[in-house]
């Protein structure tokens, strides 16, 4: 009787490991299909992947390079899970037809990073460590860490997916004691169709909480320069009056009072895009900068405060009526000269003319006149297949050149 029970045992046992077998098999297909079909800029790697009864896959050692030999990150374990273990029948064939599991999360745990920006960059996140040239005061940019810190984190992933309505909806978590955390969350809209680039992002939404990376920069400007609030504030304020100057742009001045505050304590970060119905990021230009927000529907909180409209739109003055003799004695000294008078009559008169601005610091500019206001002239540039437009005031000008057209 104990043989018996024992020889049942055994039998069942590798009755059920059969079809275990075969999941885990399929599981490791489905992974491997998924990343073969996927346009990863890089080489994922892993070590061994097993399954539990629930149809939880688990994959160990986890590693990402990226044209390097040094890991871009590394992870004790992924962990996929699908809607139910049977989402794992036939699932290559699946994934080569776009048909998910209307429910997968994806987690990372334990994972490094020693090349942080590279990591973000896997995100469609840029970092450039000279953004904290243009906000902190120069006396901290020596003492404060341009570069992003080597990081320890775990990132959360849930996408629902909507076969009916062509999107799947990713909310995700990304938490670092060395950097930040975030919450967020958009939605991939064509997501299980089989052309090419017909996929795209909508409706993102991010949340930075516990900034930790920028609340060491602050102190230790802070305690740099031994400032108290109103002097740090009105340093940031001075230095990004300076860095806008410097890059032509005309920023709203509550807009750099309220980040200067936020700088001062940092605490949290809220963006928000709402796209126009049936517009995708790649459909919307960056030029005229001033209108991006509009476009995108961008709203930035800082500290639960809303930063409202980063950079000012461009006065159009309503043309007044013209000084027909005050006109010609000018329109006669230009005929004389190449250079045009630095005011409002004088560059009227010119409007659509090829110039070279000469600024007082140094910086030269070539462009067609546009708009000739009170304070202030505009010049458009055509570059990046479209027109650029760029404001000057009259007081940072030394001198306005005409230039010939080439034939």
């Amino acid at each position: 009787m104990k043989k018996l029970l024992i020889k049942t045992i055994v039998y069942l046992f590798v009755l059920l490991l059969i079809p275990y077998l075969y999941l885990l098999w399929q599981a490791k297909k489905g992974v491997d299909s998924f990343l073969a079909t996927q346009s990863i800029p890089g080489d994922f790697e892993y070590q061994w992947v097993w399954l539990d009864l629930e149809g939880q896959i688990t994959l160990s050692a986890v590693r990402f390079y990226q044209n390097l030999d040094e890991p871009v990150f590394t992870a004790d374990q992924m962990i996929i899970t699908p809607t139910s273990i049977f989402d794992l029948v036939n699932v290559q064939e699946h994934i080569l037809y776009r048909e998910y599991p209307s429910v997968v999360t994806i987690r990372l745990k334990k994972a490094v990073s020693r090349q942080s920006e590279k990591l973000l960059s896997l995100f469609d996140i840029q970092y450039q460590g000279f953004m904290l040239n243009m906000i902190y005061p120069k006396e901290c940019l020596k003492e404060i860490n341009t570069s992003l810190p080597f990081i320890n984190f775990e990132l959360g992933s849930r996408f629902e997916i909507h076969q009916t309505a062509q999107e799947s909806l990713v909310t995700f978590s990304f938490t670092s004691q060395e950097l930040t955390n975030l919450e967020g969350s958009f939605k991939i809209n064509g997501f299980s169709s089989n052309e090419e680039a017909s996929s795209f992002i909508s409706e993102l939404s991010l949340k930075f909480s516990e900034l930790t990376w920028l609340q060491q920069n602050t102190q230790k400007c802070l305690a740099l320069s031994k400032s108290d609030k109103n002097r740090f504030v009105e340093n940031i304020n001075k230095t990004i009056a300076r860095s806008a100057k410097e890059n032509n742009l005309l920023v709203n001045q509550a807009a750099v009072n309220y980040l200067a505050d936020f700088l001062y304590v940092p605490q949290s970060i809220e963006m928000n895009f709402n796209l126009q119905s049936g517009k995708t990021f790649s459909q919307i230009p960056l030029e005229p900068y001033f209108e991006y927000q509009n476009k995108t529907g961008l709203s930035i909180l800082l500290n639960s405060q809303n930063l409202g409209t980063l950079f000012e739109a461009f006065d159009y003055i309503s043309e007044k009526e013209k000084d027909k003799k005050q006109l010609a004695v000018e329109k006669k000294a230009t005929q004389k000269s190449n250079f045009l008078a630095i005011n409002q009559r004088a560059i009227r008169s010119k409007l659509g003319a090829k110039v070279l601005l000469k600024m007082y610091n140094g910086k030269q500019v070539i462009g067609y006149l546009e708009v000739a206001g009170n304070d202030r002239l505009k010049i458009y540039q055509l570059k990046y297949k479209g027109k650029t437009i760029l404001p000057f005031l009259y007081k940072n000008i030394q001198s306005i050149k005409l230039l010939r057209e080439e034939n």
